[in-house]
C-alpha cells in the first residue's frame, strides 16, 4: 500500500493553481496538440518513439474522455473505457478540440472537492483529475512540439506545480494506476531549488526502506538539481537534456536519480 497522504491534502492533491487556471491550460495545450496533429499527423514523436503525432493526440483524447467519465459518474471504482470517435485520417485535430471542451466543461460543472476514483489515491477530490490532466496536457504538448521542431515555453506557475506532483503523488504510486508500491530506498535524497517562482519552489526528497518523505525545504543532498521550473521539470520527465540546469553530486548518483523517477510515468 502507498505512504499515506501528505499532511495537507489540498495542497498536495489539488495543486498550487485555480481550478479556472488549470482549464485554460488545458484548452490551451490542447488546442496547439490538435494544430500540429492537423500539420504533421505522421511525424514520429522522438520523446515517445512508437508513437505518431497522431497516436499521441488520440491517447490525449481518451484521457481527456476517461478523465471525464470518473467526475461524472463518481464511484470507488475505475471507470470503464469510453468512445472516443477518433478518425482514421482528418478531423483529428476537430475531435481533440472537443474532448477538450467537453472535460474542462465537466471540471467547470463538479465540486473539486467531491469524492470520485483516482488511480493515485482512491477516493479522493474531483479536483486531483484537473491538475492531473494540466500536467498530462503540458508534458504532451511538448512531445508534439518536439515532433514539429517547435517547442514553446510551460509557464513557471504550471511546471512548478508538476514538480509537485511528480514528487507528491506520482513517486508514492510507482508503476501503476491501481495503488501501487511507494518508490523506496536505502536513504538517498534528492533537492530540487527552482530559480524562476517566487515561493513554494523547493523539495527535499528522502527515499526510505519504507517510502518517501518529501518536505519543501531547502536542505543538503546526496544529489541536487537547480534551474528554472521548466527545465527542471522537462528534465524529470525526460523530455529535455540537462544543459540548462546546475547538477550537484556524483554522477553515478545523479543518474540513479533519473532513472527512479523516469520510472514513474504512466
Amino acid at each position: 500500500m502507498p505512504a499515506p497522504h501528505p499532511d495537507d491534502v489540498a495542497r498536495h492533491l489539488l495543486g498550487a493553481l485555480t481550478v479556472d487556471q488549470q482549464r485554460a491550460s488545458i484548452e490551451a495545450d490542447a488546442a496547439r496538440i490538435a494544430e500540429i496533429v492537423e500539420a504533421i499527423p505522421e511525424a514520429r514523436v522522438p520523446s515517445c518513439p512508437d508513437w505518431s503525432v497522431a497516436d499521441l493526440a488520440k491517447h490525449v483524447g481518451f484521457v481527456l474522455l476517461w478523465s471525464t467519465r470518473a467526475i461524472r459518474e463518481p464511484s470507488a471504482s475505475m471507470p470503464g473505457g469510453v468512445e472516443l470517435g477518433w478518425p482514421d485520417d482528418g478531423g483529428r485535430g476537430s475531435r481533440l478540440r472537443d474532448a477538450a471542451s467537453t472535460a474542462t466543461t465537466a471540471h467547470a460543472e463538479v465540486d473539486p472537492s467531491t469524492l470520485v476514483w483516482t488511480w493515485a489515491w482512491g477516493s479522493a477530490p474531483a479536483g486531483f483529475w484537473s491538475r492531473r490532466l494540466m500536467h498530462e496536457l503540458a508534458i504532451h504538448r511538448v512531445d508534439a512540439e518536439l515532433a514539429a521542431d517547435d517547442v514553446r515555453p510551460v509557464v513557471p506557475a504550471v511546471a512548478a506545480d508538476g514538480i509537485d506532483e511528480l514528487l507528491t503523488t506520482h513517486l508514492f504510486m510507482r508503476g501503476t494506476r491501481q495503488r501501487g508500491e511507494p518508490l523506496t530506498g536505502d536513504d538517498t535524497d534528492l533537492h530540487v531549488h527552482l530559480t524562476d517562482v517566487d515561493r513554494d519552489g523547493e523539495w527535499h526528497v528522502e527515499l526510505t526502506p519504507t517510502g518517501p518523505i518529501v518536505t519543501r525545504a531547502h536542505r543538503t543532498a546526496d544529489v541536487a538539481i537547480r534551474g528554472r521550473s521548466e527545465d527542471a521539470l522537462l528534465w524529470l520527465w525526460r523530455r529535455r537534456d540537462d544543459a540548462d540546469l546546475e547538477l550537484f553530486g556524483a554522477d553515478a548518483d545523479v543518474a540513479a536519480w533519473r532513472e527512479r523517477l523516469a520510472g514513474l510515468s504512466l
